[in-house]
């Protein structure tokens, strides 16, 4: 059966991603922290992913006929997109005046700044040879499952620890 991964998408942007299952236990400090590993990861591997960043700014614009292969901000999805023809993951035209970032990082840091920054990158970034966004590998507080648990932000498909 594995640890509880979410069965679901994870897809609230505001979530904090923890580095490891022990890290995200301890925000649930009104439980036992040995209680919320052992309930949460199985496993308890306890391995985590960290982001990492770069410069920050942006430029505003989103060409009227072109594409610029700059960065902008999916707000719907606490995301962002490349300014490239639609097509390939996370590819979409921008729309005119929108600010545009040059890289994922910047994107995120700065017109995404009310999101988790390892959400934002890894739902902003293809998995290899996939048409799938990424997953972060950390750990989230699971607020609807009425457990108080972590769960793992890992492809479903991938098997334990990332199903039930």
């Amino acid at each position: 059966n594995g640890p509880p991964c979410s069965n679901s998408e994870i897809t609230d942007f505001h979530a904090k991603i923890y580095a490891n299952v022990n890290e995200c236990c301890g925000r649930l400090n009104w439980i036992d922290t040995g209680v919320c590993v052992a309930h949460s990861d199985s496993s308890n591997t306890g391995q985590g992913g960290s982001g990492s960043s770069s410069n920050e700014g942006g430029s505003s614009g989103g060409g009227s006929s072109g594409v610029t292969n700059k960065y902008f901000v999916d707000y719907g999805s606490g995301s962002c997109l490349k300014d490239c023809a639609p097509g390939p993951f996370g590819c979409d035209k921008a729309p005119p005046p929108v600010a545009l970032y040059d890289t994922i990082e910047d994107c995120c840091r700065t017109g995404q700044s009310y999101a988790d920054f390892n959400f934002c990158t890894t739902r902003s970034t293809a998995q290899i040879n996939s048409t799938q966004h990424a997953f972060s590998e950390g750990w989230i507080v699971d607020w609807t499952s009425g457990n108080e648990k972590c769960v793992k932000d890992c492809d479903p498909n991938n098997g334990p620890p990332c199903s039930n």
